[in-house]
């Protein structure tokens, strides 16, 4: 999760350093959230292995899938645009479902149920990440 994470800190990074804003016409919108990658509609359960799909809306630029089975699901939401229209920051969000961790369901972005686990972190623009927030902890 944390490799994964890093890279799409790198990749926000080249986006914003190339552009001057996280939005791009193949990302979410300013104030929106992407798709949840791996994919729900796949029908595969938060905490089981799924396939990174490079092709779905709002992660079609992402330079650097992960690859094999992910367990974790990804989604990301831009923050609200400053006076000239740019993005300055994007929050990532991971949920999962941790073994040992019971069965306190939690609802993810995009309405996904069924993780007992999720992180958030918000990058910005200049490169430097606020501490991300673990629920639960550890």
């Amino acid at each position: 999760m944390l490799e994964t994470i890093s890279k799409m800190r790198l990749h926000f990074k080249q986006v914003y350093d190339n552009s001057g804003t996280f939005v791009t016409p193949s990302t979410a919108a300013a104030g929106a959230t992407s798709a949840t990658n791996p994919d729900p509609a796949l029908g595969i359960a938060v905490g089981q292995p799924a396939a990174w799909n490079p092709h779905l809306a709002t992660w079609s630029e992402f330079a650097f899938p992960p690859e094999g089975g992910v367990k974790m699901r990804y989604s990301y939401t831009m923050g609200a645009p400053d006076g000239r229209g740019n993005v300055n920051d994007v929050t990532f969000t991971v949920c999962g479902s941790l073994a040992g961790l019971g069965t306190a369901p939690m609802v993810c972005p995009n309405g996904l149920a069924g993780a007992n686990y999720i992180y958030t972190e918000v990058f910005h623009g200049n490169g430097a990440s606020e501490a991300p927030v673990e629920f639960p902890g550890f």
